[in-house]
């Protein structure tokens, strides 16, 4: 295996879990790690959500393997929950207040091809 896309669904572990993907990985001699993060990931926010990303992002730069991290908090496809008001009055709403919000469709992600 030469790269890893690492997308774990949350749970307590699910830090743990990325983290000793990542040492495999190292130990495999993986090139590269693409890692699906989110927006505002850094290990002394308040949200649990970016502590997490954030600590695992860290890691996987002090393992000195190649990275890429992706960072949306909101996919395309979250949008169909709106669907009804958007249909009849061509608006949604959210609770994002002033909050910067990055929006990427999951099969832009699919589609991405990774130079060797």
């Amino acid at each position: 295996m030469e790269r890893v896309f690492l997308l774990i669904p949350s749970s307590p572990e699910v830090e743990k879990l990325q983290r000793s993907l990542v040492d495999a990985a190292k130990r495999s001699n993986v090139r590269q790690i693409v890692k699906l993060s989110q927006l505002g990931a850094d290990e002394r926010a308040e949200g649990r959500f970016q502590r997490y990303h954030g600590a695992v992002e860290s890691h996987i730069r002090r393992s000195g393997i190649p990275f890429t991290f992706l960072r949306p908090n909101l996919f395309m496809q979250s949008l169909l929950n709106f669907r009804s008001t958007i249909s009849s009055k061509g608006e949604f709403y959210g609770l994002a207040g002033s909050g910067k919000v990055s929006i990427v469709d999951v099969r832009d992600i699919a589609a991405v091809r990774f130079e060797r």
